[in-house]
């Protein structure tokens, strides 16, 4: 197993400046030692994984460049920001935000779900994942806690010197997100997942995340699970030119890395049964699911190691090549609550935080 024992819960970072640069400077300045550890690890793995010099990688970053500073200011002001205050260059942090479309992993990359009232024991709307990642970006992973001008508060999970990866805000909305990989994949340039995840948690309703998810160009597919307490979910497979939303079914919904709308565009090469599996397990409890039950569901083997919770494979220690589960992620979008256990559940707790105590 390969873990950090000294580290058994994320390192938090609260923002809350009235400008979105000012906001990116505290980021940067509070998170400047993962920052840097984040860089020099993409700068291998990128070189290891997908024979990409850092050179080149920048570059290929930056071409997302125009795309976000027209569409999305204030999220690329905010990644200025992080730069000027951690002391990495701007083409850096740009690099470690479009990661996701450098690299673009056709393997596992996370199971998430939504649970609805009927399905709920206590008549609560849950959403969630087990975030699965190369076991190297533990090591640099962070919580995010952003406090934003109109007063709207974000909280949520990603690796540092990133946008948030997944999170909900005061207004009862949750965003996951999970791999796809489509045979659309990579024919233009268009908006890097992490700036739309961002602007979409700074939505009021359900109605403008679920627009904005839809709406904006995408170079890659990508999953993304929307919900809200205002009891409504559903899963946008996010395929370049054609996005389909998928509703829940008795009141859950769970997703993983495979395309299920038009099997005929996967081109994924994992094993597909995880979000089958979640999905089978919260069924069997609908109407009496608990938060407790949800747990175990994410700490499930079956197919072990490629599992929901998912482990290295075979004894694998290389921290660049196996896949793990990072972090397990409950929000709770009725009391405004997350629990988020560092790596693998089935060895771990889980630690609640509130939104309004930061």
């Amino acid at each position: 197993m390969i873990r950090n024992p000294a580290m058994k819960e994320f390192k938090l970072i609260c923002v809350s400046a009235r400008d979105w640069f000012a906001r990116g400077e505290q980021y940067g300045e509070q998170a400047a030692p993962e920052i840097r550890m984040c860089v020099e690890t993409y700068k291998e793995h990128l070189s290891r994984m997908k024979g990409l010099e850092w050179p080149d990688a920048r570059e290929e970053a930056m071409r997302y460049l125009p795309f976000v500073t027209a569409a999305l200011p204030g999220e690329t002001g905010m990644l200025r920001g992080v730069a000027r205050s951690s002391g990495v260059d701007f083409e850096d942090i740009m690099v470690l935000n479009t990661r996701y479309e450098l690299l673009h992993y056709p393997k596992k990359e996370c199971t998430t779900y939504a649970v609805l009232r009927s399905a709920s024991r206590e008549s609560k709307v849950y959403v969630g994942q087990n975030w699965d990642q190369r076991p190297m970006i533990a090591l640099h992973s962070i919580m995010l806690h952003v406090t934003l001008a109109d007063g709207t508060k974000i909280m949520g999970m990603t690796e540092a010197g990133q946008l948030l990866r997944n999170g909900m805000n005061s207004h009862g909305l949750g965003l996951v997100s999970n791999g796809l990989h489509s045979s659309r994949d990579l024919k233009e340039t268009g908006v890097p997942g992490n700036f739309m995840r961002m602007r979409a948690l700074r939505s009021k309703n359900f109605e403008e995340m679920t627009e904005i998810v839809t709406a904006f160009h995408r170079s890659v597919a990508d999953n993304y699970l929307l919900a809200s307490a205002e009891d409504r979910a559903l899963d946008i497979e996010g395929i370049p030119g054609s996005p389909v939303i998928l509703y829940p079914d008795n009141g859950v919904l769970a997703h993983a890395n495979h395309i299920l709308s038009h099997p005929e565009l996967d081109t994924s090469k994992g094993k597909k049964f995880r979000g089958e599996r979640l999905t089978a397990l919260l069924r069997q409890h609908a109407g009496n699911i608990t938060t407790d039950l949800i747990k175990e569901c994410l700490r499930d083997h079956k197919g072990y190691p490629d599992s929901i919770c998912s482990h290295p494979e075979g004894g694998e220690t290389d921290l660049h090549s196996t896949w793990m589960t990072i972090a397990s992620i409950l929000y709770n979008l009725d009391d405004l609550e997350l629990e988020v256990c560092r790596e693998n559940p089935c060895m771990g707790e889980y630690k609640k935080y509130r939104l309004s105590d930061y």
